[in-house]
């Protein structure tokens, strides 16, 4: 799976799922303490929620992040195997991370924008994005609140008069389950973990590689 084809497949309003697979969500996973690079912590039945969206080896697109693999890369390989998923394909975690650093999202921008579309996202995001539609989250552990904006994603799918409602979800690890949850309730829509691609266009520097973006976009005011 590619940037490209995922635009595509939205454009045409296929429906598509993308989850992406980090090395915050491997840590959950591997029952680590702690919290990931955002600030979300790792809970014990959050880890069980995306241990079995895995062991359910979905249809759907999975994106395995490489720096996940960088860090903990045995441990993960002894998982699936464990698990029997080593002859899963995974697409690229980070092609829309990618697509952001070469200037390229411009879609994204654009699709935020149609009442098809609804941003699960952080309140600045949301400030700063003006989209159509959006639910927005907490900055911090979202998973708490995890039922709450299931049923609100559910709710504006169900709603939507378009025949591919879009969910883009930027909302830490969570919404890998709320991805799932998405495809096997509401397989006629579209659900797309975004992770944080949205952070540097609204001043936030969550990542090492977003500060070159923040510098970028501010030469264009």
């Amino acid at each position: 799976m590619t940037y490209e084809k995922i635009m595509e497949t939205l454009f045409f309003q296929d429906p598509i799922h993308f989850s992406r697979w980090g090395d915050g969500e491997w840590n959950c996973i591997l029952g680590k303490h702690g919290e990931n690079c955002d600030g979300h912590k790792y809970y014990s039945d959050l880890g069980v929620r995306l241990g079995d969206v895995l062991t359910s080896n979905p249809e759907y697109f999975l994106g395995l992040q490489s720096f996940a693999i960088e860090k903990n890369g045995f441990e993960i390989n002894d998982w699936i195997q464990a698990h029997g998923l080593e002859n899963r394909a995974w697409s690229d975690a980070d092609i829309f991370h990618n697509a952001s650093i070469d200037g390229e999202l411009q879609e994204i921008f654009r699709m935020i924008k149609e009442n098809r579309v609804v941003l699960v996202a952080q309140d600045v995001v949301v400030r700063n994005l003006h989209p159509a539609n959006f639910i927005s989250v907490p900055r911090f552990n979202c998973w708490l609140q995890y039922e709450s904006i299931l049923k609100q994603c559910m709710e504006f799918v169900d709603r939507s008069r378009s025949p591919n409602p879009v969910v883009l979800l930027c909302c830490g690890m969570m919404a890998n389950v709320i991805v799932d949850e998405l495809y096997i309730h509401a397989p006629w829509c579209s659900a797309i973990d975004l992770g944080s691609v949205l952070d540097p266009y609204v001043g936030l520097v969550s990542r090492r590689y977003h500060q070159q973006i923040v510098n970028r976009e501010k030469g264009k005011q």
